[in-house]
């Protein structure tokens, strides 16, 4: 059985009442803000159920005053009953027509998102799927707005790279709980009942930490952006410390880069105008390390140019990158993602959840480690 959709539930919950005759032709229904606490829906599920009451005349909306029953439980039956036998015809007439899904990055680049996105975009193609993408570049009220306009345009479904941030978006909570079809890419959200497709991070950080205490690295630096309570980031993090826990003589420092955007055109624009104050501060302060282990590729190549420009031979590990790497006398090893086939099986489980399967738990995609 497919899983209700909740304006669906509240419509007909409303239609059944005025078929009993709770509701008689003229009485008032209640307000939208009303259904939104009843159901604990957002105001825009309401108003759709409302909206969908209204279309077919079984109530009448008033700007101003509210919304009124237009039509007898009788009269409202025999609409029933013969909108029940068309609806094999709309079923027909609907089947040729595409389902479009909604995808939505966080922000992407050569060195992670654009394969990510040719799987997707494969899958759509071969499942005959509408694709529409858009990038929220890390901010939370343009990935707000873009939900908002994704449910408006009646979308089947989301696949959501979320924006890095210690808070989750409300509109996000809010889907979930109206069971409308989600699902995460990149990074699965703590608490949330939602199915995530991403890497398996927590092992993938323990298989370039054992290419650095192999070299005989005593004391490693684990360097990553401001966001550390995404949960990729966690994921890596406590992966990299519980391996050099098992390994006695082996430390760890902790640094982060406050001021660094992501936010790059293409590879050859990473370096181009880039302050690296902070970063030559955290080099400074980190200098007993021998190598360092970056969450991100770019990080992993600024911190090259800051190492070359100081002449320091150390050594780099990093997650994802471009298949020519800049720097590579600093790059040791790296963890490719395979994005294609994340993305590839992200559509295949939004397409089952839009047909009402079941589909929970985060599913992990076998990554690859490249040692040069």
């Amino acid at each position: 059985m497919s899983k209700e959709i909740m304006y669906e539930r509240i419509y007909k919950d409303l239609l059944t009442k005025i078929m009993k005759q709770e509701y008689l032709p003229g009485d008032k229904l209640p307000t939208e803000k009303e259904l939104t606490d009843e159901y604990h829906v957002s105001r825009i599920t309401a108003k759709k159920a409302m909206d969908m009451l209204a279309y077919k005349e079984f109530i009448k909306r008033i700007p101003g005053r509210g919304s009124y029953v237009n039509k007898s439980s009788a009269r409202i039956k025999e609409d029933v009953l013969a909108e029940d036998k068309t609806a094999q015809e709309i079923m027909e007439h609907n089947s040729g027509k595409k389902r479009v899904i909604h995808v939505i990055f966080d922000m992407f680049g050569a060195d992670f998102g654009v394969e990510l996105l040719r799987g997707i975009e494969a899958a759509c193609r071969k499942l005959k799927l509408s694709m529409m993408f858009s990038c929220t570049y890390a901010d939370m009220d343009v990935e707000k707005d873009l939900i908002i306009e994704a449910q408006e345009h009646e979308v089947s479904g989301i696949i959501l790279m979320c924006v890095q941030n210690e808070m989750y978006s409300n509109i996000v909570l809010q889907m979930v709980l109206d069971g409308f079809p989600l699902l995460l890419v990149d990074r699965h959200m703590i608490g949330l009942s939602v199915p995530c497709v991403k890497t398996d991070n927590y092992t993938a950080a323990q298989e370039l930490a054992a290419v650095l205490v192999e070299r005989g690295h005593k004391r490693i630096c684990f360097l990553t952006h401001k966001d550390i309570n995404t949960t990729t980031i966690q994921e890596r993090y406590n992966g990299f410390c519980e391996y050099l826990l098992e390994h006695e003589g082996v430390s760890s420092v902790f640094a982060k880069l406050k001021n660094y955007n992501k936010v790059v055109d293409d590879k050859g624009s990473i370096c181009e105008g880039y302050d690296y104050t902070e970063l030559e501060q955290i080099v400074e302060n980190t200098k007993q390390c021998s190598a360092y282990l970056t969450t991100e590729y770019q990080i992993a190549v600024l911190l090259g140019q800051v190492l070359k420009s100081k002449q320091m031979e150390s050594e780099i590990v990093t997650f994802d990158g471009v298949e020519s790497i800049i720097d590579a006398q600093y790059v040791s090893a790296q963890i490719k993602q395979d994005e294609y086939e994340i993305g590839r099986t992200a559509v295949r489980l939004l397409y089952d959840i839009i047909n009402g399967k079941s589909v929970t738990g985060h599913i992990n995609i076998p990554h690859k480690l490249i040692v040069h």
